[in-house]
């Protein structure tokens, strides 16, 4: 059974610093109550995080000031959509599995241009 639209199914995980402290959060799409690893299309789990980023919660209040580590596949990451966010409260990291076009190549350095750590 599917979660309702409605519901927002967001994980963090703690990112540390040497000192052991929190210094980020990863945040990852999470599918529905059971609160397991989503398996479904990368560019709906993007989507979701981002939606639910802006949208849902804040990406202040899902990362307690600090910042956030946002996976990005192809679809999501040539939309532009992470352009939304605070480039000072994001690390835009891209999935494993986009591969390096022309077009992907020219997105990154559109966003490294306007100050997003990638």
């Amino acid at each position: 059974m599917a979660a309702p639209a409605n519901r927002i199914h967001v994980a963090r995980q703690p990112i540390l610093d040497h000192r052991q402290q929190v210094a980020a959060y990863e945040l990852l799409y999470r599918d529905g109550e059971a609160q397991r690893a989503y398996t479904g299309g990368t560019t709906q789990a993007s989507a979701r995080v981002l939606s639910d980023a802006l949208v849902g919660m804040g990406l202040e209040t899902l990362t307690d000031g600090r910042r956030a580590f946002l996976n990005l596949s192809h679809d999501v990451l040539l939309s532009d959509a992470s352009s939304l966010l605070d480039a000072k409260a994001v690390v835009l990291e891209i999935l494993e599995d986009v591969t390096a076009s022309p077009e992907v190549v020219a997105m990154c350095r559109s966003l490294r241009r306007r100050g997003y750590q990638i």
